[in-house]
């Protein structure tokens, strides 16, 4: 659970992101950073190029775009993260503390009980406003009137990640809550996927929906077609269709032009584009059109050498690319190892020394690899 809620706080200030001042943001190089560190970022900056806070190869100028992330955006909607449940009342939020009972309080507590020493002497009790935790818990001591004790003691939960869990989960139905958690966050993602391969494939997904959906952050559109506009149409997902390369070609094969996106289990998100429909005649194609990606590491690889094999037409396997082979998914690749091998067609990093073990580590990060999920979509040009 820990690793999913690292995916909805910002790495620069290790706070939850939020819609409003701390709303997630795509740099150009696509590392995420909340609105709040950004526009600090962009502050310091004396000249037009802004180096990336967490990489410094990563270099940008000043008036580059930056936009919303939307897929951070859509799980955060999904969850509040600030609601306390009431420990009386399971099916209500406490909004309210009260000074003298050492009690939070939803609306049914107060109805069924009434304070009161909240009547005679309002700062008994004061509210949990959901915009002040956001910000962070001190604004709340600011706002209120509680005694120095009160105030030490909850100073002394200076972290407002440890703050709600002391405050919010021990006085609450913590399991109940996490459980809830959990199971919304579940919903989004297949059931097929473990649960220590979540955060995988949510940047996964975070990943492909920016090819996907935004042109002017997209890696792989300009080498498709920079000029028109391109409709992707999800046609083969190895999770829903499975991973046997005689389903593979019965779905894919004389589909026109697609894009592959794979999902490695060391977490690396690469694939190929070919403009040349599949098909499963055991042969070698030439495609002049066909090119590499690793999403993760933001590289592309054209062809350099050995054009007359782009791709392979093999029907024992589901993608197979080069001659060597470049990228080779084999039957069954979620249980089988799968392997690559860049520079046999496809163009290595042309500021980058390689040896042999470096070519086939490079898309996935290691020699040998499973695939977590596979994605392929038919790709029109308009």
């Amino acid at each position: 659970m820990e690793s999913l809620r690292c995916i909805l706080i910002c790495v620069k200030c290790n706070k939850f992101y939020n819609t409003t001042t701390r709303v997630p943001l795509n740099l150009p190089c696509q590392d995420v950073i909340c609105k709040q560190c950004y526009e600090f970022e962009y502050s310091q900056v004396q000249s037009q190029i802004i180096i990336c806070p967490f990489d410094a190869d990563h270099l940008f100028e000043r008036t580059a775009r930056v936009i919303e992330s939307q897929i951070i955006l859509r799980y955060l909607q999904q969850y509040d993260f600030y609601s306390i449940q009431c420990s009386v009342h399971q099916d209500e939020n406490a909004r309210n503390y009260c000074k003298v009972e050492d009690k939070i309080l939803c609306g049914r507590c107060i109805l069924s009980n009434p304070h009161e020493h909240q009547r005679k002497k309002r700062e008994t009790h004061f509210d949990i406003k959901r915009e002040y935790l956001e910000d962070s818990f001190q604004k709340v001591l600011q706002h209120s009137q509680l005694d120095e004790s009160v105030i030490k003691k909850i100073k002394d939960q200076s972290d407002l990640n440890t703050f709600l869990a002391n405050f919010s989960y021990q006085q609450a139905n913590k399991h109940e809550q996490e459980r809830l958690y959990s199971e919304q966050i579940r919903r989004s993602v297949p059931s097929s996927i473990p649960t220590l391969k979540i955060p995988l494939y949510l940047e996964f997904k975070r990943l492909m929906e920016i090819e996907l959906s935004r042109d002017e952050l997209s890696l792989i559109k300009k080498h498709i077609d920079p000029l028109r506009s391109i409709t992707y149409s999800l046609i083969y997902k190895g999770i829903r269709d499975g991973f046997l390369s005689s389903k593979f070609h019965e779905i894919c094969d004389n589909k026109g032009s697609t894009v592959s996106f794979i999902l490695s289990d060391s977490g690396q998100v690469f694939g190929g584009y070919t403009s040349k429909p599949w098909n499963s005649d055991g042969k070698y194609q030439k495609d002049s059109g066909a090119f590499l990606f690793s999403l993760s590491k933001r590289t592309v690889h054209k062809q350099y050498q050995n054009r007359d094999y782009a791709v392979q037409n093999n029907k024992n396997a589901l993608l197979a690319f080069g001659y060597g082979h470049d990228i080779l998914i084999p039957n069954n690749c979620q249980i089988q190892n799968c392997s690559t091998k860049l520079g046999a067609t496809y163009m290595i990093p042309s500021d980058t020394e390689f040896n042999e073990i470096e070519c086939e580590k490079y898309f996935a990060n290691t020699q040998n690899f499973k695939v977590v999920d596979i994605e392929v979509y038919k790709v029109v040009i308009n």
